[in-house]
């Protein structure tokens, strides 16, 4: 029986994963990181915008992305596409209650929130006067399946990321409806919120913008934490939120709205609207700029 000692080579990439501790005293040894590159030297990095916004591009665009970047590092591509959903304001509050409980009940539970909005305020640690971003990341992997872990991880953190560095104020998603309405000469115009007919008119409830992120990440060759933040910052920097309106009704001569009211077997008055997004007018979102890294 051979009971003698044989020495095995490794080339560096299989040391690596055999020993990743080793592996790396070696290249420290000799004043290297595993990339070849001194401790001094870092892959240029280079954010800009993809040009996939719709108002990124010249004329009329049907797309529904809002903003978009791109971030390379090396042979590492990250795209990321910001949209845009639509909710009525407060939803989480009000809506297991609005069809089951009367509207003193709702009154009082709203309320009791905004007393609670108040004292966070007050001790400096008030989250929800900031909003955040749904965000996706999806690493090309060549192959169709279900998000890995560090895909779900990834997802996670820049939620919370940008939700507690307080980048997005919750005022900036607040939708100003108008009115769209015709003029003397039968012209299409919008009424926006100084006109007094829209203030006689405008609905009693009020709506924001969700936002959401898709970033995928082709030829990942190191942690992704980093050159994802970095294009979604950018993404949220370029991106501009439709202006919205309300369409008449041309059914209803007396008021040209599209607002129907009925009473449920509750007594809650529930109320419809056709919001319609304008497809060229449009504004930037408004940033916490001294929150920008």
């Amino acid at each position: 029986m051979d009971t003698q000692l044989h020495t095995f080579e490794f080339p560096p990439s299989k040391l690596a994963l055999i020993a990743p501790d080793v592996s790396l005293q070696r290249y420290m040894e000799i004043g290297l990181r595993p990339s070849l590159r001194k401790f001094t030297e870092f892959r240029p990095v280079v954010i800009s915008q993809a040009g996939l916004s719709r108002y990124e591009k010249e004329g009329t665009s049907g797309g529904n992305i809002l903003g978009s970047s791109i971030a390379k590092s090396g042979a590492t591509n990250v795209i990321c596409n910001i949209s845009a959903g639509i909710i009525e304001d407060s939803q989480e509050l009000t809506n297991d209650y609005r069809l089951r409980l009367d509207k003193d009940i709702i009154e009082a539970v709203e309320q009791e929130y905004g007393e609670r909005e108040q004292e966070g305020e007050g001790k400096g640690d008030n989250a929800s006067a900031y909003a955040s971003v749904y965000t996706v990341v999806e690493v090309s992997k060549g192959r169709n399946g279900p998000p890995t872990a560090e895909e779900i991880e990834l997802s996670q953190s820049l939620y919370e990321t940008i939700l507690h560095s307080g980048l997005i104020p919750q005022d900036s998603l607040k939708i100003k409806l108008g009115l769209k309405s015709e003029d003397e000469n039968g012209n299409p115009v919008i009424l926006r919120e100084e006109d007094e007919l829209l203030s006689e008119l405008k609905p009693k409830k009020s709506f924001r913008f969700v936002l959401y992120a898709k970033i995928q990440v082709y030829s990942k060759t190191g942690p992704l934490f980093d050159l994802c933040y970095g294009s979604l910052l950018e993404a949220l920097k370029n991106t501009r939120l439709p202006e919205m309106y309300i369409g008449e009704k041309e059914s209803e001569a007396e008021i040209k709205l599209n607002r129907n009211k009925r009473n449920g077997s509750n007594g809650a008055d529930v109320e419809d609207y056709d919001l319609i997004c304008d497809s060229t007018a449009a504004h930037n979102l408004q940033l916490n700029q001294n929150r920008l890294s």
